[in-house]
């Protein structure tokens, strides 16, 4: 999948990234950017798996590559409660 080279969430990912490695920046500095860069990679994860939902892949799958249970993906990922595949 290509990406868009205006995407939000990318381009700040990108950027975070840049902030922690920099040794520039302070030790505090670079933690907060790292836990920045966790949250804008838990949202584009799922993005991912909304796309990958949205493509017919199934629980089963997405949750192979979690390393879990469909149950357990569906309930982090998904709507818990129209669990129909």
């Amino acid at each position: 999948m290509p990406t868009d080279p205006h995407d939000e969430i990318v381009i700040s990912l990108d950027s975070l990234i840049d902030q922690a490695k920099d040794d520039a920046n302070s030790p505090t500095a670079r933690i907060t950017a790292a836990i920045a860069a966790k949250t804008f990679l838990e949202a584009l994860t799922r993005r991912l798996v909304n796309l990958a939902r949205e493509a017919d892949t199934s629980w089963e799958d997405i949750a192979v590559l979690f390393g879990t249970s469909p149950v357990n993906a569906k309930a982090r990922f998904g709507d818990y409660n129209e669990y129909d595949d």
